[in-house]
This record gives structure tokens, sequence and C-alpha cells, in this order.
């Protein structure tokens, strides 16, 4: 914990709830494979993000990222 609170600058009472969390999310996700099916909650997981990725926001973002990335690529001194 002396790591954790060295690291993340916070006490350990702060740093083990974020442990806590971390596991009570890593359990859900486990429970819902479990019950769906690996294969139906990696298909809902593939459709939400095409859905996320038709978004016109998304896609307008992705392209001015796409844009950036190209500009620093092409010009190392930025």
């Amino acid at each position: 914990m002396k790591s954790c609170s060295i690291i993340l600058n916070c006490d350990s009472a702060e740093c083990s709830i974020v442990g806590v969390l971390t596991w009570i999310i890593i359990g859900v996700v486990i429970l819902a494979i479990i019950g769906l099916g690996w294969q139906t909650f990696f298909s809902g997981l593939w459709q939400g993000a095409q859905k996320v990725g038709e978004n016109p926001i998304v896609q307008n973002l992705t392209g001015e990222a796409k844009d950036e990335a190209k500009d620093a690529i092409g010009n190392p001194d930025k």
C-alpha cells in the first residue's frame, strides 16, 4: 500500500477503495460472460462499438484525430 500511496498520491483508504471497485467490476464482467455466454457477450460488445462508431460526433473526432496524427508524423518538429 505504501507504493500505491506514493505513486497515486493518495492515502491507503483511497487506494483500497480503488482496488475493491476494480475487483467488483472484474467480477461483474466475469459473471456477465458466464451468464450470457462468451459469444453473446462479445457479440453485444462488438455491436455496441459499431453503433458508437456510426455516431457523427465520433466520426468527426476520429477524422480530426487522423488529420492531427498525419500532421504530427509528416512534421516531426511539432
